[in-house]
């Protein structure tokens, strides 16, 4: 994806702006040139960038969300988790706004076709002048998804969640007497409409209720990225996949990525987090998925938490690696679910550097000199059997001790080198040593640790060069 920036100002339908307001700078007025007469009444306050995507222009209109939902997909990528998709074909943009998420989809995915959907009638019009130029490779529909095809009314954002931004917008069944403005359709009926048998990727901004029970549209779909916006959405949205296995990823703003969504898994026992006296951590199959989800307060988005399950919290994630969890996908040993840590596809290793990867388990324990501590896992490891020359990979368990000063002293156990291909146990027993000086010891806490490192003067690509799967993991007195 390339940004251009444009040096004059050319005119656009419905108005004008420049990209130094995009960035708190202003161009007096006499700089702008005159609106187009011919601009619909409503969109007399449309304007573009002077950026381009890929040399096409992007509109957005003033006094309003869009240049913060701009920024949010196509300079900070709030769905850049997608990139590790593999030529996706097929693509419904479920919430499309004004069109940024389908512009961020269609050039990165160049072999693409968008079905980009919007309820709300003005967002509807700039989209479909947003993606004008990609009219080859999309279809726009006015609708709204709802979980069946009924007539709707849309419903302002001010009215459900006390905030006035344009993506908060929503749908609802008109009451007695009201007049529809927008077609509610179910996602089986637009699957069987552009006569799909499968979906590669589909895309929620905020979706309506339309989780509920089992629908039958999820076994065409591959993967899903979806922005959850509270606890009814979440839990909605992970009882529905409960009969699926899948590979979950939280990224940045409270999006959750799904990907490999398949019926076919095979069945285990529900995980279970058992922390009890004797400061004992066995949390091993990573079950509580169920994190806090982004919300709305005050009118301004809450982003949610991008940890991969309710225990445990990411702390590094250097961009060489994802964290997610695999659900219900075999992948596992035991339970439903294992933690994974991949190395991501497109990126390299620098030269002379050390990526890395550091997972911290939520709870603390409390810890005395002299103390033994027993530290397991079951670890599966996955790449090439013979890495590059020059380059180190490894991934280990080890216990963190806090010091009241703020500093911390790692107590490690062996770490895994090679490629298993199937779970083996790693770990150890580690002995807390006396603090150092007048230190003493806060706490301590259990962490996962997986890294690269390439000691070569050549950047190494880090397409599966190392993926790692925990289970099992554990951490008890001796």
């Amino acid at each position: 994806m390339e940004f251009h920036l444009g040096i004059g100002l050319a005119p656009f339908r419905g108005g004008y702006n420049t990209l130094f307001e995009l960035f708190g700078m202003r161009a007096s007025d006499t700089n702008l040139p005159p609106r187009d007469p011919q601009a619909p009444a409503n969109h007399r306050d449309i304007r573009s960038f002077v950026v381009t995507l890929n040399g096409k222009a992007i509109y957005y209109r003033t006094n309003t969300q869009d240049r913060n939902i701009f920024h949010d997909i196509l300079i900070r990528e709030d769905y850049a988790c997608v990139e590790s998709l593999a030529d996706p074909k097929i693509i419904i943009d479920c919430g499309s706004y004004v069109g940024y998420s389908a512009l961020y989809f269609l050039t990165r995915f160049p072999n693409s076709h968008v079905i980009a959907i919007e309820a709300e009638q003005q967002n509807f019009d700039l989209c479909r002048l947003n993606l004008d130029l990609y009219r080859e490779r999309v279809t726009i529909l006015h609708a709204a998804v709802w979980p069946e095809s009924v007539p709707l009314v849309t419903r302002d954002g001010k009215e459900w969640l006390g905030s006035d931004l344009e993506w908060a917008n929503t749908v609802e069944l008109p009451e007695k007497g009201q007049k529809s403005n927008v077609d509610g359709i179910d996602l089986e009926s637009l699957i069987s409409r552009f006569n799909l048998t499968e979906v590669d990727l589909l895309k929620f901004g905020v979706p309506a209720r339309i989780f509920s029970g089992n629908p039958a549209w999820l076994r065409k779909v591959h993967n899903l990225v979806v922005r959850l916006i509270d606890e009814e959405a979440e839990d909605e949205f992970f009882n529905a996949l409960g009969s699926y296995g899948y590979y979950l990823q939280r990224a940045q703003a409270g999006v959750v990525f799904c990907t490999k969504l398949t019926s076919d898994i095979r069945k285990g026992k529900p995980d279970k987090h058992d922390a009890t006296t004797g400061n004992l951590i066995a949390n091993g199959d990573f079950g509580d998925i169920r994190v806090p989800s982004g919300y709305v307060a005050g009118g301004e988005w809450i982003a949610g938490s991008h940890d991969p399950a309710r225990f445990w919290r990411t702390v590094v994630c250097d961009p060489q690696f994802f964290i997610g969890v695999a659900v219900r996908t075999g992948a596992q040993s035991t339970g439903q679910n294992a933690l994974y840590v991949h190395t991501n596809a497109g990126q390299n290793v620098a030269p002379v550097s050390a990526p890395y990867a550091a997972i911290e388990h939520a709870e603390a324990i409390d810890v005395t000199p002299g103390e033994e501590f027993l530290l397991r896992a079951l670890l599966r490891t996955e790449g090439s059997p013979s890495p590059p020359l020059g380059l180190t990979r490894a991934a280990y368990i080890y216990l963190r001790l806090h010091y009241d000063d703020g500093t911390w002293n790692d107590l490690r156990t062996e770490p895994q080198h090679e490629v298993s291909d199937r779970y083996i146990e790693i770990g150890g027993t580690v002995r807390v040593p006396e603090p150092p000086g007048k230190r003493r010891i806060r706490s301590a806490t259990l962490w996962l640790y997986v890294w690269l490192e390439n000691r070569t003067d050549s950047k190494i690509p880090a397409d599966d060069l190392w993926n790692v799967y925990f289970d099992n993991v554990s951490c008890h007195r001796v």
